[in-house]
């Protein structure tokens, strides 16, 4: 592992001790684990990153360093395997197919899964190959996050506005057709007479968000972050 990062760096007292050799060895050689103990791996710590606020962060992290090794190693391949990538991407989708329990669990659960999901598109997109799924992934969170019961909830607002902001004009030009999904369901949120007047500014926000080429001009800053 190079001298910029230490197993410290990912907590691994997080994981049990039958887990940890595992997570050890992507960290450092992820082509010496099976396709089975990569997906398990994937799933241990997309896990704990829904468990432990802040925790997202540093599994983004582990997972970008073990795709860089995996992509440096493949990248004379004709047809690269990409086999922690898929596998992470895989986890993530689990979890969300389970959107309605983990949600009863606790809201909380959900938004550091969403944080989790843009935070490793952030961080694995400059390999570029192999995206296609996280970026669904991604698109499918945001329609969830602009509808109810989330759009009635202002953490989850905070949440969909801060996706936008980070990664909103690279999800438009990977998927304009997703993008103008989402849009149409903020746009049903806005018109709805039950919503929420500051939930509706925050949405207002991201409209004219995108509609300036996702940079908000002088003005909408301070009609949005000037008040008070």
């Amino acid at each position: 592992m190079s001298s910029e990062y230490t197993f410290e760096d990912f907590c691994l007292d997080h994981y049990s001790e039958q887990a940890q050799p595992y997570i050890r060895l992507a960290l450092t050689n992820p082509a010496r684990l099976n396709c089975d103990e990569l997906r398990k791996v994937a799933e241990e710590i997309t896990y704990k990153a829904c468990m432990i606020n802040g925790y997202y962060k540093v599994v983004a992290t582990a997972c970008q360093r073990i795709c860089d090794i995996e992509f440096e190693m493949e990248s004379g391949d004709i047809i690269p395997s990409y086999e922690f990538r898929k596998a992470i991407i895989s986890s993530c989708r689990n979890l969300f197919n389970d959107y309605d329990n983990m949600r009863d669990v606790g809201v909380q659960h959900w938004i550091l899964f969403v944080r989790l999901v843009t935070k490793l598109y952030e961080r694995i997109r400059p390999h570029g190959r192999g995206l296609t799924g996280l970026v669904e992934l991604l698109f499918d969170c945001l329609l969830k996050l602009s509808v109810t019961p989330s759009v009635d909830n202002i953490a989850e607002i905070d949440l969909l506005c801060g996706v936008f902001h980070e990664v909103g004009s690279d999800l438009c030009q990977s998927n304009r057709h997703r993008m103008n999904e989402v849009m149409g369901r903020i746009r049903d949120a806005i018109i709805e007479p039950d919503t929420d007047s500051d939930t509706r500014n925050s949405l207002m926000e991201l409209i004219e968000l995108r509609a300036h080429g996702w940079k908000l001009s002088e003005r909408a800053v301070q009609y949005y972050y000037g008040k008070g």
